[in-house]
């Protein structure tokens, strides 16, 4: 899957400079994994993957020790699989405030994620990750905000996009999308599931259904 600029790696890096832990949350298939791994592999940490079994299990079975025996710097992800960690993540801060320690990342709504947030406040950096914008996929700068902003507005003709205009809409900002190359797999209906669901909210599949199976004329 070819990266992508994230506009908020530079900002990842500033809190991991001045908190003992950041956490990255977000929806399914945004990209957190892969920001974290980008930016850490950059200042020395090493990957944890609480999704496998291993080592949820040991993290389950014991969580002090298994938070004593991580590298000095380690990125955890899906730290939400094993909430028994918090606690223990929370004591080894206090006994070390060194900063950019633990790197975690996680679903963006989950129970488990709201007690994570309360047991580290005041220790732990926040950054929300979002699906990747145009500029970032163009990898150029946005110029929205100067144009909003400026006196000096561009007033003239411009094409109409038409059937790249759908394929922006349709595609949206989710990297699985792009590497499947989406917007003949949104049309078709083949868009992988969990970006499905991060896409489309609950009380608006239908309409999302509705648009990605719209005709165009």
């Amino acid at each position: 899957m070819a990266l992508y600029p994230r506009h908020i790696a530079k900002r990842l890096t500033e809190l991991l400079g001045s908190m003992p832990s950041v956490y990255i949350t977000g929806a399914r298939q945004c990209g957190k994994t892969t920001l974290a791994l980008e930016v850490g592999d950059a200042l020395g940490f090493e990957y944890v993957s609480l999704d496998e079994e291993t080592y949820r299990r040991a993290a389950i079975e014991d969580p002090s020790g298994f938070v004593r025996d991580l590298p000095r710097r380690v990125i955890l992800d899906e730290v939400q699989r094993t909430p028994e960690l918090y606690t223990s993540i929370k004591h080894e801060i206090d006994r070390d405030r060194t900063n950019g320690r633990f790197l975690l990342t996680g679903s963006a709504s989950n129970e488990a994620t709201d007690n994570l947030k309360y047991l580290l406040t005041g220790r732990m950096g926040l950054i929300r990750l979002h699906p990747l914008s145009r500029s970032e996929v163009t990898d150029k700068p946005s110029r929205l905000l100067d144009i909003l902003f400026t006196d000096a507005q561009e007033v003239g003709r411009h094409r109409r996009l038409g059937d790249e205009l759908y394929r922006i809409v349709a595609t949206g900002g989710y990297p699985p999308v792009f590497a499947s190359n989406s917007a003949s797999c949104v049309r078709s209906g083949s868009m992988p599931t969990s970006t499905h669901r991060s896409a489309a909210p609950s009380g608006s599949l239908a309409a999302w259904q509705c648009w990605t199976n719209c005709p165009r004329s």
